[in-house]
C-alpha cells in the first residue's frame, strides 16, 4: 500500500500566531523559520500517528482487495471517498459505484470501503496499484472532527524543541533529546494499519 497527497491542506493544524505565542516570540523576524519548523513537525506527527492532521485529498493504492470485502482506508479521520477504481487483469480501469457496489464507513478508525451485500471482491491485475481509492481525510473540516488538543500540542512541542536546538550536536554541551512529552502526547493517537487477508 502507498499513500500520496493529491490536494494538500489549505491550512495547517497549527497557525503561525498560535506557534509564535507558544514559542514566546513577539517579533515577526523568525516567522519563516517557525513556519518551516511547524510544517516539519506536522509531517512528523502524521508519520508517527498514521493520521491526517488537516483536511486533504489523498490517494491510496493497494495490490488487491481483501477477501472479506472490507478495505480499510489509511490516514484517519476519513471524511469521504471520491472514487474507488480497480485495474482488471486485462488492464482496464473500472470505477466502482458508491451505494451500488460499496458503502463508506467514516465513523470507524481507520475508516473503510465496504462491499455491498452480494458483491464479491473485484478481481484485480495484482500489480501494486491495482486498487485505487481517492479520498478526503483530516481534522478541521467543516462538519468534521476538530484536531485533538494533544496532537496540536505535540506539533507545537516538537517545533519548539527544534527551534531551541537548531544544531544536531554542539561541542561541549549535553545533547537535548526530543522531550518525552512528545511521546506521551502522540501515544494514544497511533493508528496501526494492516490490510486484512
Amino acid at each position: 500500500m502507498t499513500v500520496a497527497v493529491v490536494t494538500p491542506p489549505e491550512a495547517g493544524p497549527v497557525d503561525l500566531d498560535a506557534a509564535r505565542e507558544y514559542f514566546r516570540v513577539v517579533s515577526a523576524s523568525e516567522d519563516e523559520t517557525i513556519s518551516a519548523l511547524v510544517a516539519a513537525a506536522v509531517a512528523k506527527v502524521e508519520t508517527v500517528t498514521g493520521r491526517a492532521l488537516a483536511e486533504q485529498t489523498l490517494r491510496a493504492t493497494f495490490d488487491r482487495w481483501p477477501s472479506g470485502g472490507v478495505l480499510p482506508v489509511p490516514r484517519p479521520p476519513l471524511l469521504s471517498v471520491a472514487t474507488v477504481e480497480v485495474v482488471s487483469p486485462e488492464g482496464e480501469v473500472v470505477e466502482l459505484v458508491a451505494g451500488e457496489d460499496y458503502d463508506v464507513l467514516t465513523a470507524t478508525t481507520p475508516g473503510a470501503v465496504v462491499l455491498r451485500p452480494g458483491r464479491r471482491p473485484p478481481i484485480s491485475c495484482g500489480r501494486p496499484d491495482a486498487v485505487r481509492v481517492t479520498f478526503t481525510a483530516g481534522y478541521g473540516a467543516d462538519g468534521g472532527p476538530a484536531i485533538p488538543e494533544t496532537l496540536a500540542l505535540a506539533v507545537k512541542s516538537l517545533a519548539l524543541h527544534w527551534f531551541e536546538n537548531r544544531t544536531p550536536v554542539e561541542v561541549g554541551t549535553v545533547a537535548a533529546p526530543v522531550p518525552q512529552t512528545f511521546d506521551f502526547l502522540v501515544a494514544d493517537h497511533r493508528v496501526r494499519y494492516r490490510l486484512p487477508d
